[in-house]
């Protein structure tokens, strides 16, 4: 690919059926996309076909999608991924339905620069010619794409069932080659037939769209800061397994890279890459990728599922959004949702309407929608294209309507200090900015910085929280009532944490430091006292309340981390003490969570043994009979008896050696 690979693009060719877009394809380049049986019948392309140009300063990718008004699902599977939109028109036809459709699509998405390409102009005369350019002039008013150009093109003079390529493709994976083309391709499962990827075709309408082609600019594309790859294809291939196909949107994808499917919820493995059918070990935006993936099955994959990076994405079944209409729309209706390379279901609700056919709407699904903030989206009603927008809420938060509508006007406005403060006023246990990059299209540092500029609200760094100040004041006045309880209390932070689960350390550190400061509470070594507290020695103090505890639960004693929470002390601390008490033998540790007292164990040993004396064993039922505690007590002290010589077990029973 050479050091030019940022400057590659995709061009995604547009238009109505059996306009020229994939003859167009076979002049440039010499692949024919229609390779499906059935496209080679009906003489239209059905699905998505991808193929390349190689130019001396960049690749050239082409999507091909189909014209036909029931195959529109398909042709923006593949609209998602374009940088130059290449319209081709008929002359004889004119702009038609899909041409008018494909445009729309492609303005909602965002494309922002297209070419024009007039076809068959071997069939009209001049001022027909003429008139067409008008025409497509025209159809660009009131767009915000940029009409680069506009081309003539005719297949004449191009032998299109003979075409006799100069440079053909070196065969470099025996089992992972050409696989953008099409799996059904014979190519595609035998790496000796040769693919062209430039073209020689003699043409004279030919150089001046490769000329273009070498000078359109690219266009910056939207940077979501994360791995951003939909599946439109999967398959098998023999000797390699599973493979995918995708235009990579974002972010990059390296060789043996861990990556993770969302919709499966499943990490695999990059295991190879290709770019136009040569082998890489990096991709980069706008280019059309195949992956090699391991640990996964074909069968599993379905058009639409998105490949990002594990711990960056959460679906959701509610989002909201921005909507431009071209149609009326009917609320709480059900309509397609075209997101990436995906098509789902979807109902709508009107949440407020703005000027010029735009409205905030709320979208509800039956299943989880993976999508990121501001990315695109188009809405259809069967085969009526509705509008589109783009999404400002992937994970919708369960709030009235009248706190909602402000939010979306700041989060379509890119407002963040003020959609952060909105956001931290509603959820005041927390506020989680971890999701930054989905939910905002921020990396956690742009997040970071933004929250530290809030008033009124408390910034933990590290978890990434925000808390509204409110909040710290009611934890503070929570903590104080502790003590007011409990003279005897003992806390730091880390121990609070257990009580208050929705605050985090740094939160709970700050309100304790803060009532320190202003004398509320007092402090010795790490931990936190009441004022008026009588303990002296932390240490001693601990283990002899803990000892007492224990003593008085005798056979049923609780967690320690449950003890702690109960007498409001350190679990760092109480833990300290329990050391110490079963160094000092008062205490015995029976398992991970159980512990006795000594003179309670002597007991119990006791009292198994008189049980074994008298029916000649024990077992859970004996014991139960005699003892009614519940079964992990009554196991754990059985297997305490396992560690005598003179008791050996049978089974589930219990006997005396001797």
């Amino acid at each position: 690919m050479g050091a030019f690979v940022e400057n590659d693009i995709i061009v995604g060719l547009a238009g109505h059926i059996d306009h020229g877009k994939t003859s167009l394809i076979r002049a440039l380049n010499g692949f024919d996309g229609d390779s499906l049986e059935e496209e080679k019948r009906r003489g239209i392309t059905l699905d998505l076909s991808f193929s390349n140009l190689t130019l001396p300063n960049r690749n050239v990718a082409f999507i091909d999608v189909p014209g036909h008004e029931k195959l529109v699902k398909n042709m923006i599977a593949g609209a998602f991924g374009i940088d130059v939109l290449c319209l081709v028109v008929a002359s004889d036809d004119g702009l038609m339905p899909q041409s008018f459709e494909h445009l729309h699509i492609a303005d909602i998405l965002g494309i922002q620069s297209c070419f024009c390409v007039l076809s068959k102009v071997d069939k009209v005369d001049s001022q027909t010619l003429a008139k067409r350019k008008s025409e497509i002039e025209s159809a660009f008013k009131g767009l915000n794409i940029k009409l680069e150009g506009i081309f003539e093109f005719s297949a004449f003079g191009v032998d299109s069932q003979n075409l006799a390529p100069t440079n053909l493709q070196s065969t470099q994976n025996a089992h992972f080659q050409n696989i953008e083309s099409n799996p059904q391709n014979p190519q595609a499962q035998n790496p000796q037939i040769p693919k062209t990827t430039e073209s020689s075709a003699p043409n004279p309408y030919v150089p001046p769209i490769i000329d273009f082609l070498s000078r359109v600019k690219k266009p910056a594309r939207y940077d979501f800061h994360m791995l951003v790859y939909y599946i439109d294809r999967a398959f098998s291939l023999s000797g390699a397994g599973c493979v995918v196909t995708g235009t990579l949107l974002s972010s990059q994808i390296a060789l043996k890279q861990k990556v993770f499917i969302c919709e499966l919820d499943k990490e695999v493995s990059v295991r190879q890459i290709q770019i136009h059918d040569a082998p890489t070990e990096l991709a980069t935006p706008s280019h059309r990728v195949a992956l090699n993936l391991s640990n996964i099955s074909a069968n599993e994959i379905k058009r639409g599922m998105l490949i990002t990076q594990k711990g960056f994405m959460r679906g959701s079944r509610f989002i909201d959004a921005s909507l431009k209409l071209l149609k009326p729309l009917k609320n709480n209706a059900t309509y397609q949702l075209y997101l990436g390379a995906k098509r789902v279901s979807v109902r709508i609700n009107v949440l407020e309407s703005l000027q010029e056919n735009e409205a905030f709407i709320a979208i509800s699904s039956d299943e989880e929608i993976f999508s990121l903030f501001f990315q695109p989206f188009i809405l259809r009603d069967g085969n009526a294209l509705i509008g589109g927008g783009v999404v400002l809420n992937p994970v919708s938060d369960p709030i009235k309507k009248k706190e909602k509508i402000p939010l979306l006007y700041a989060l379509q406005k890119r407002d963040f200090k003020s959609a952060f403060a909105m956001l931290c006023k509603i959820h005041r246990r927390g506020f989680g900015l971890v999701c930054a990059t989905q939910r905002f299209c921020l990396t956690h540092a742009q997040a970071s910085a933004i929250a530290q500029e809030l008033e009124q609200s408390f910034f933990d760094p590290k978890e990434l929280v925000v808390y509204p100040l409110s909040e710290l004041e009611s934890l503070k006045t929570e903590i104080l009532e502790i003590f007011l309880k409990n003279k005897n209390a003992l806390v730091s932070a880390q121990s609070l944490g257990l009580k208050f689960r929705w605050a985090s350390v740094l939160l709970l550190q700050n309100a304790l430091d803060s009532l320190f400061e202003a004398h509320l509470i007092a402090k010795k070594d790490s931990l936190y006292l009441a004022k008026n507290s009588e303990i002296k020695d932390i240490n001693e103090f601990l283990k002899q309340k803990i000892y007492e505890h224990f003593c008085a639960q005798k056979f049923e004693p609780i967690a320690p981390y449950n003890l702690y929470e109960e007498l409001d002390i350190d679990r760092f601390m109480g833990d300290s003490a329990l050391k110490s008490l079963c160094k000092a033998q008062k205490m015995v540790r029976l398992s991970h969570n159980l512990f006795i007292t000594s003179t309670a164990l002597s007991e119990l040993n006791a009292l198994m043994r008189e049980i074994i004396k008298t029916h000649g064993y024990i077992d859970i039922t004996l014991f139960k009979q005699k003892l009614p505690l519940s079964r992990k007590y009554l196991i754990s002290y059985l297997e305490y008896l396992d560690s005598f010589k003179d008791i050996y077990k049978e089974g589930n029973i219990r006997k005396l050696r001797f």
